[in-house]
């Protein structure tokens, strides 16, 4: 993958990249996150909201605003060359809010947005769900989204967390294409079946409900995968999801080895057993490199202090001239 600062060319599109009719994309929650996806290899990015808000705050009731999502998506994008669909919530306040959140995120290099149909302020409490507006307020904030954006190619996806039904679920998902959205997102795993949630139901039956969700959303659908680990990016491609984002893999994968370091690092400090046992797969030089060192001492040699060292040792120079 290039080594560069999100700056070394024209950064390419979602939309390009979904003309190919299929995509995977990484979740990340910073610019290391994000720059460890393209190291190894994944062409697009997903900015998780809540993985974000739990590595700021660590705690759920702090919420975070538009202002510091914008400058961490503007971070990631300028360490990375590869684009990213960022996690807008719910727009974080009315029709202005959602208008300027959306020309914000644009203006920070985002490839897109996903706007979602729950009540603002989002108030979740683990208990399951939090209830959805009403179907003409969720269609009014992608309206108000894809007003707000100037670049063609900046993508606006709707997405719906309706626990209310399939039906619901695939109704919005239509209203949202209908009034524009380039892609919808229904949250599947949550929808309610015959009293159950659809991620309740054994793995077969919940792929014959998906293949009904997407052959019954009239375009392009995206979904989350690497949540229970149940189906691969494959699988879900497999059933006519156009679109994979795996939100929380770097996310839960830090996490648990942060812990698992961590408490044998209590006990002695070291931490030997768990770096044995997991070896960093990144060799110094490749860090250094991964982090741009070679770009740093190449820019100290053109421009810094030891461009002027070499200068003025040279017998031309005028310190030069002076000693001698």
């Amino acid at each position: 993958m290039s080594g560069g600062t999100g700056q070394t060319g024209k950064r390419p599109t979602l939309r390009a990249q979904l003309k190919d009719g299929w995509l995977l994309s990484a979740g990340c929650f910073d610019a290391w996150s994000a720059k460890l996806a393209e190291h190894v290899g994944f062409s697009s990015l997903h900015f998780s909201g809540g993985a974000f808000h739990t590595s700021q705050f660590a705690y759920a009731g702090l919420v975070y605003t538009m202002p510091e999502v914008a400058s961490q998506v503007a971070r990631i994008t300028a360490a990375v060359d590869i684009p990213i669909l960022a996690d807008l919530d719910t727009g974080f306040g009315g029709v202005e809010d959602i208008l300027r959140a959306t020309r914000e995120l644009e203006r920070a290099g985002a490839g897109g947005i996903h706007i979602e149909d729950v009540p603002f302020p989002i108030t979740r409490d683990g208990s399951g769900g939090t209830g959805v507006i009403p179907k003409n307020e969720a269609v009014g904030r992608v309206k108000a989204a894809l007003a707000a954006r100037t670049d063609p190619d900046f993508l606006v996806v709707g997405r719906t967390d309706s626990t209310i039904s399939v039906d619901d679920l695939i109704e919005r998902s239509n209203l949202f294409l209908a009034a524009g959205a380039d892609v919808a997102f229904p949250l599947v795993r949550s929808v309610e079946v015959e009293g159950r949630r659809l991620s309740e139901l054994p793995p077969p039956e919940r792929l014959e409900w998906y293949r009904r969700i997407v052959r019954e959303i009239d375009g392009p659908v995206v979904t989350v995968g690497g949540v229970d680990r149940t189906f691969s990016a494959n699988q879900l491609r497999d059933v006519g999801f156009t679109w994979v984002i795996v939100p929380l893999v770097a996310f839960n994968a830090a996490t648990a080895a942060m812990t698992h370091a961590l408490r044998e690092a209590v006990e002695d400090g070291r931490a030997d057993q768990y770096f044995t046992e997991h070896p960093n797969p990144l060799k110094p030089a490749e860090y250094m490199k991964l982090i741009g060192y070679d770009r740093v001492a190449a820019h100290e040699r053109e421009f810094g202090a030891t461009a002027s060292a070499d200068e003025s040792a040279r017998p031309n120079g005028r310190a030069g001239q002076g000693e001698s």
